[in-house]
């Protein structure tokens, strides 16, 4: 609906960054099925995306008049690829795998492609936070259809699917999930966007049922978590006086999420038996394993501040400890980026996706008491926990870091034009 709107409104051009971008958001890209390698160029980490994005690209360049207006707004990622390439050169320096490097590239380089794309997009039309939460609402609302129907469908050979242990189904493109939860839930209550009842059933049937396939904790317990927190935001009024009808719709909605929870906890499902098992002070369990791994890592950054280089290696540990081997990435995004690129590295990196598009958010809310601008960051902040402090996937989530950029694209520029 979005897609067909902009293409009639803004040509076609406007139409292919978005379907483009929503492709990449739809389409659930992971190492357990064969969508990702039918994609690849040649049985190397470019793929078709990579493609689409530099044509695109070369396409506004070859267009004089928005040249001054993409580099002069942009200038941040002049920056990066400079630090980039310093440390893809060091990587070369001191020895670095080159396949390891040239993976590292496929990793920060995609991101400023989509980034770029949709900056320029933002900046000649209007498109307002509503388009954008309808955009990534319809976006994992087909990755998490396509993911039942794999599940559904698995012997079929064409997905070349495989689970992890204990029979964990599903990839990180499911964490797309955590953002978008809270509105497909809420929408018809807070918005004026409508969706009919089917679609929003629907909506929470295929991502809960994607969820406890998933057997992720730490994504049922922040969708969970960051729903209700909006869910009691909303009870108050721009008068900081209770509305009682938002709280009757709270209450009603904790009531079903905790026959909900009941029943995923009670109904012998894995994620229940996962859930049940979590002793936080195992030297076995998840929690103990990261802790471990970000106190060594966090040794080796302080050690090299301004960055291993592309192409670094980074040691893993169990929970007891013991050296197990090592990894191009840890379970922490911010920690990966500050390690391989510096603090110059990481610098650019908490500016656009954590400090920006929170002081945009903020910022629109304070400016207009809109609460939709105040919902929507606390779904952006417990999706950053689950994506960038828990693990790595806003690097190697191909779904997660297209999301995270497009909408760091869009605080970007909207900033200063402040629409809603």
């Amino acid at each position: 609906m979005i897609l067909k709107k902009y293409k009639r409104e803004h040509g076609a051009m406007a139409y292919w960054i978005m379907l483009t971008g929503f492709m990449m958001i739809a389409l659930p890209l992971y190492p357990s099925n064969k969508i990702l390698d039918y994609i690849k160029l040649f049985n190397t980490d470019v793929n078709i995306f990579h493609i689409a994005y530099v044509i695109i690209l070369s396409l506004i360049i070859l267009r004089k008049k928005r040249i001054d207006k993409v580099y002069k707004v942009y200038f941040f990622v002049a920056g990066m690829v400079l630090v980039i390439t310093m440390h893809s050169f060091y990587g070369i320096f001191i020895g670095h795998s080159r396949t390891y490097i040239l993976r590292d590239l496929n990793l920060f380089i995609l991101p400023l492609l989509v980034f770029i794309s949709f900056s320029s997009l933002f900046r000649r039309i209007q498109f307002t936070l509503l388009d954008l939460l309808d955009y990534f609402f319809y976006g994992v609302l087909a990755c998490s259809t396509i993911n039942i129907i794999m599940y559904l469908t698995s012997n079929w050979s064409f997905w070349g699917l495989t689970t992890y242990a204990g029979n964990r189904f599903g990839g990180s493109y499911l964490s797309n999930i955590i953002f978008i939860f809270w509105y497909g839930i809420l929408k018809n209550t807070y918005t004026n966007r409508k969706n009919n009842k089917f679609i929003t059933i629907y909506f929470i049937v295929v991502t809960v049922l994607s969820i406890i396939l998933s057997q992720s904790r730490a994504l049922l317990i922040l969708a969970l978590i960051g729903t209700l927190i909006i869910s009691f935001q909303a009870v108050f009024t721009k008068n900081h006086r209770v509305s009682f009808k938002n709280l009757f719709i709270a209450m009603m909605l904790i009531f079903v999420m905790s026959i909900g929870i009941y029943f995923i906890l009670y109904g012998g499902s894995d994620i229940a038996t996962r859930l049940s098992s979590t002793n936080i002070y195992s030297q076995d369990d998840s929690g103990m394993v990261r802790i471990n791994i970000y106190e060594q890592n966090l040794k080796l950054f302080l050690e090299k501040p301004l960055g291993a280089g592309l192409g670094s290696l980074f040691p893993y540990y169990n929970g007891y400890g013991e050296l197990l081997g090592y990894s191009n990435t840890i379970d922490n995004a911010f920690l990966t980026f500050a390690e391989k690129l510096g603090v110059f590295g990481i610098g650019f990196y908490l500016y656009f996706i954590v400090y920006n598009p929170i002081k945009y958010l903020l910022g629109m809310y304070k400016s207009t008491e809109n609460k939709i601008y105040l919902f929507t960051m606390t779904g952006f902040v417990t999706y950053l926990i689950n994506t960038a402090f828990l693990t790595t996937q806003t690097i190697t989530g191909i779904g997660v870091s297209t999301l995270l950029w497009i909408f760091s694209a869009y605080t970007t520029v909207s900033k200063k034009t402040r629409r809603m």
